[in-house]
């Protein structure tokens, strides 16, 4: 049973290395030139690049956390920079309603 599982949990580990290795594969741009485009858009009037990042294959896009220069209560930027046009914008990703206080 236990050689059962060992075996399970390796193949697991194969597929998950596989998968992540065929997303880098398919991307045409790579972090370093994403980061390139992100340094020379309006992303860097805004605030500074963080180091966290992910590429999301779906929009074909490189998500690059920002630390904004003047932050905006509930929200989480992030330089989005685009594989397709080489552009890149601020996505702010805020929450939703924030109630006032009274």
């Amino acid at each position: 049973m236990k050689k059962i599982i060992t075996i399970c949990l390796l193949a697991i580990l194969l597929f998950v290395s596989c998968a992540k290795e065929e997303t880098i594969k398919e991307t045409s741009i790579t972090l370093e030139e994403a980061i390139e485009i992100a340094e020379n858009s309006d992303c860097i009037n805004e605030g500074t690049l963080k180091t966290t990042n992910v590429y999301n294959p779906n929009s074909k896009t490189w998500w690059i956390d920002l630390e904004p220069n003047i932050p905006e209560p509930g929200c989480s930027p992030a330089c989005v920079v685009s594989e397709e046009t080489k552009t890149a914008e601020i996505n702010w990703r805020c929450t939703g309603l924030i109630v006032p206080e009274e």
